[in-house]
């Protein structure tokens, strides 16, 4: 509730079948194939694409875990007001990790309501009301706690992610995952991933980013066309890699580091500029690929 929006619809698409499955990839699982230099214009810009990726996988990650140390405070706090919380919620650098903040507008101006501390790299929150607690008691936390004014930073990012919502994206899910990245002084990138409840499925690709300058979307990214949908592998199967062949993509994206790093599984991309091994935050290129003539 409080990590996933209802934005979208409750379909998402299988995997498409790639026209004639790579051989390369087990090999490249296999560790036996090596990296080539990457092609422009994708040589210049892969460690940035890796460290972008990486950044939403802490950011997501902290957000996960925060809410999971803070939800019985924010379930009690929207059961006595459901418009208590505004959408989404915000997560700012501080000393030794990160903040996930949720803001409220019951004073009529957005104040930080809920802010939980969380460290790294070994994402730990400490729960705001006590493990197990009774519901008095959670009232109690909840009912004790006071909005404070928002940073320019923390507003900034704020008044992206209002304005991104509210513009809206058509990505095909269940449900929808947010990332909100400043990059600027008034700059802030908004990320919306497709996501799902099943713990039995692992979706890829179809992620759409907003570019919000000054509070206003400036540009809207489609990180391919569609999502694809694939079975979680079993865990013995340790050399598996997710499949996808996504034509339109020239260079690998940041969104495809993150899943990678969520799901922990290997990515063998197939896109215009050629094959891609994804592992995390490493991008190998593979080498060119050939497509059948339209």
């Amino acid at each position: 509730m409080f990590l996933l929006l209802t934005m979208g619809c409750a379909h998402h698409a299988s995997m498409p079948g790639p026209d004639g499955y790579d051989p390369r990839v087990a090999e490249w699982v296999k560790g036996n194939l090596a990296a080539r230099p990457a092609p422009a214009p994708c040589d210049k810009i892969t460690g940035a694409l890796s460290s972008m990726g990486s950044l939403l996988y802490v950011y997501d990650q902290a957000a996960w875990h925060a809410t999971d140390a803070v939800e019985p405070v924010l379930r009690t706090v929207v059961a006595a007001d459901p418009k208590a919380l505004a959408p989404g919620w915000l997560v700012v650098q501080r000393a030794g990790g990160v903040s996930v903040e949720w803001v409220t507008v019951r004073s009529g101006s957005p104040e930080v309501l809920v802010e939980e501390p969380v460290s790294l790299p070994d994402f730990k929150a400490a729960p705001l009301a006590p493990p197990g607690a009774d519901a008095a008691t959670v009232k109690a936390v909840a009912d004790s706690l006071r909005g404070r004014p928002l940073s320019p930073e923390e507003l900034a990012q704020y008044t992206a992610l209002q304005a991104a919502v509210k513009h809206g994206v058509a990505i095909k899910a269940e449900h929808l995952n947010v990332v909100t990245v400043p990059v600027g002084a008034d700059e802030v990138w908004v990320y919306f991933f497709p996501a799902t409840t099943d713990p039995n499925v692992e979706l890829f690709g179809g992620a759409v980013e907003l570019v919000v300058k000054g509070g206003v979307v400036t540009e809207e990214l489609h990180h391919g066309e569609q999502v694809h949908s694939q079975p979680k592998p079993p865990p013995e199967a340790v050399e598996s890699a997710a499949y996808l062949d996504i034509p339109s993509m020239v260079c690998p994206s940041e969104t495809l580091v993150f899943s990678s790093a969520q799901y922990n599984r290997r990515i063998f991309l197939r896109g215009a500029n050629g094959a891609w091994g994804i592992a995390g935050p490493t991008l190998d290129y593979l080498g060119t690929v050939v497509r059948p003539a339209e």
